[in-house]
């Protein structure tokens, strides 16, 4: 049969013919057989696989690791590319990311009966690799936090021993019964945190002076407007973004960051300096790599934010509204509203929510990161030491700007 017009026919029969060169134990023609077929068809994951495979037993790790990352990065679920990609970084000496890796593995994995015998043997392992990691990262969280809390048992030191167990997947989150909307965090939940979709803003005694100023937001806000607004979600290649596939690296949303997991933005910031005053005024987190954040958010016209639920439930988000035509609108659970010009609320962004513009402008809000108003002073001090040592500690960050 001539092939030659249907390059996936083509890398197919390629493929077949380097499982039969694998089966002989001829691994360098395997290797130039699937470099052809992938060059051939590009997305043939497959191919991909087996190519990382057969580099990775001609001892060719960084090869090996460029190929399971092309079959991660078209499908960022695949369990055989992630489980490659773990056991070459796991060789290579990355404990961290070898661990990481590996949990990916595991919660992608299929039941462990339909798995060869190979296979089996190396998810256990894995499942080594990741508990003993895990264990050594809640030693070092504990004893960090035991120095700060001493002998003391209350019901402050029990939310924070808990908030270790279930950020560290030892406990499980627990919500309310019977409702439609919660809190969801991705990552950090704190438990027995009260909760609602817009808060009260005399929850927040700073909030007044901020809209008082608005004026002053917005000309500090103008004046940039020129300027360059990044892609305000920015995930790597290969990951699983699900619903932010559309705008991850797209600015349709973008973001002038005074300030961003943790870090100002030194240029912008100067070019603000009276909205950074605002913004010292307001209790913000402080979490090494991961808050605060504090942004000029714009939205391009007919643009849509998918539901989605933010990082962590110890913080809310301030918006203070400053550019927003016809057509705008945000969803917090059940509840719906209309930005108005220097009108500000804060959210609960762990609950599901949305944004639009059906406009033809762009939309500009200005927003924040603030601590949770019923966190104490210890709360506080604790949640970020846990935070920071767990971002340290992983593979790959779980920034608070989300």
């Amino acid at each position: 049969m001539n092939d030659h017009a249907d390059p996936s026919a083509t890398a197919a029969r390629l493929n077949a013919e380097a499982m039969a060169a694998m089966g002989r134990r001829d691994l360098a023609r395997a290797q130039d057989l699937l470099q052809n077929a992938v060059a051939q068809m590009p997305s043939f994951e497959a191919a991909w696989l087996n190519l990382a495979g057969v580099q990775r037993a001609l001892k060719a790790p960084e090869a090996a690791l460029h190929s399971a990352n092309a079959a991660i990065k078209l499908n960022p679920r695949s369990f055989m590319g992630l489980l490659i990609k773990a056991s070459l970084l796991e060789a290579a000496g990355d404990e961290v990311g070898a661990a990481s890796t590996y949990g990916a593995a595991i919660t992608v994995a299929p039941p462990f009966h339909t798995l060869s015998a190979a296979t089996q043997r190396a998810l256990e392992h894995g499942r080594g690799v990741n508990d003993r990691f895990a264990d050594r990262l809640y030693d070092s969280v504990k004893a960090q936090i035991d120095a700060i809390l001493g002998s003391v048992i209350s019901e402050e030191t029990t939310r924070i021993n808990k908030f270790i167990d279930i950020s560290l997947g030892r406990a499980r989150r627990q919500n309310s019964e019977g409702e439609t909307y919660f809190q969801n965090p991705s990552h950090f939940f704190y438990p027995d945190l009260q909760y609602t979709e817009f808060f009260d803003n005399k929850n927040f005694p700073w909030i007044s002076n901020i809209e008082h100023n608005t004026d002053i937001v917005l000309e500090e806000l103008q004046s940039v407007l020129s300027q360059h607004f990044p892609p305000y979600i920015q995930y790597d290649e290969g990951l699983p973004i699900d619903q932010w596939a559309s705008l991850n690296h797209s600015e349709r949303w973008g973001a002038f960051h005074l300030i961003a997991n943790g870090e100002a933005h030194a240029e912008n910031f100067q070019q603000c300096p009276r909205t950074c005053e605002l913004i010292a005024q307001a209790p913000q987190p402080n979490i090494a790599r991961n808050a605060p954040n504090a942004m000029f958010s714009r939205l391009r016209p007919k643009t849509r934010i998918p539901p989605h639920c933010g990082i962590a439930n110890i913080r809310l988000v301030f918006h203070l509204p400053l550019i927003i035509p016809e057509g705008c609108g945000f969803r917090v659970g059940s509840q719906t509203r209309n930005w108005k010009v220097g009108q500000a609320w804060v959210f609960d962004d762990t609950i599901e929510h949305e944004a639009w513009n059906e406009s033809d402008e762009d939309r500009y809000i200005f927003m924040m990161d603030v601590w949770h108003p019923n966190l104490s002073d210890l709360e506080r001090h604790c949640i970020s030491t846990i935070i920071a040592a767990i971002s340290s500690a992983s593979a790959t960050d779980s920034k608070m700007s989300i």
